[in-house]
């Protein structure tokens, strides 16, 4: 009897020793300890940690996975730079300009497009600098073989590649405003097509309220286009819409720019 005693007593003082050695835990583990005296511990940073740098590409917040390659920036002269997205080869380029409501993502699909018919395609993410955006852009398409380039804006998008138009070197081949009004801040488009020689193609909605009185303007100002194209439609629709709700007049600005850039 004696020596059971003294085993169950061996027994129970190990099972004491190891229950009081698992309360204590590892020290070093934030799992090992599950309460009791912490003050010798070291005491908990509140110095939040830095965030971590962004390493990949700039999605523009609409790019998939296999977009990705395309996003690029595109310098302006003073220094700046804006987020762009750049797709397809071939010696004509076309520019895409985005209306104030919207960004860079809303010609990504048409983009790819004009990319899968051989054209390089490049949509800008505006800083409200339209001119020196579409210098830059065509700077760029020609460094990289365009030889040919086409502006495609919609609202103050279509004022700025009008604007614009009138003063990139090389002249541009042609360029296309969906409901761009004649003047957007410093944008002075009804200056800028009266002195447009290259293929022209507006569109509008003829209910579109002084977007329709302003494409009137700019048609009866583009004396000098030696191919003026000028699309009313029977709606409301503003700059993308228009495509987007009329998607054969997006199968007529490609034939445009087949016809005027080849």
């Amino acid at each position: 009897m004696r020596r059971t005693r003294v085993c169950a007593a061996a027994v129970v003082s190990t099972a004491v020793l190891i229950a009081l050695t698992g309360c204590g835990g590892d020290s070093g583990s934030p799992s090992g300890s599950t309460g009791g005296s912490t003050d010798n511990a070291a005491p908990a940073s509140t110095t939040p940690e830095p965030a971590p740098e962004s390493s990949g590409p700039n999605d523009l917040g609409c790019l998939e996975a296999d977009q990705l390659a395309g996003s690029t920036t595109l310098a302006l002269p003073d220094g700046m730079e804006t987020d762009a997205y750049l797709t397809g080869k071939g010696p004509v380029g076309v520019i895409f300009s985005h209306q104030v409501n919207l960004n860079a993502c809303s010609w990504v699909p048409l983009a790819d497009q004009l990319a899968a018919d051989g054209y390089q395609a490049l949509a800008i993410n505006s800083l409200s600098t339209e001119v020196d955006e579409l210098v830059a852009g065509a700077k760029l398409l020609r460094e990289k073989g365009a030889k040919k380039i086409v502006l495609i804006g919609a609202s103050k998008g279509g004022t700025g590649s009008l604007a614009a138009a009138a003063v990139i070197e090389p002249p541009v081949s042609a360029v296309v405003s969906l409901s761009g009004p004649a003047e957007f801040g410093d944008l002075d488009a009804l200056a800028a097509v009266a002195r447009l020689t290259m293929p022209v193609y507006l569109v509008v909605g003829r209910n579109d309220s002084r977007f329709f009185e302003d494409a009137e303007k700019l048609k009866k100002a583009a004396t000098h286009s030696r191919d003026l194209k000028y699309e009313v439609i029977e709606g409301a629709e503003h700059g993308n819409s228009l495509l987007d709700e009329y998607p054969k007049t997006w199968e007529s600005v490609r034939a445009f720019i087949k016809k005027s850039a080849g």
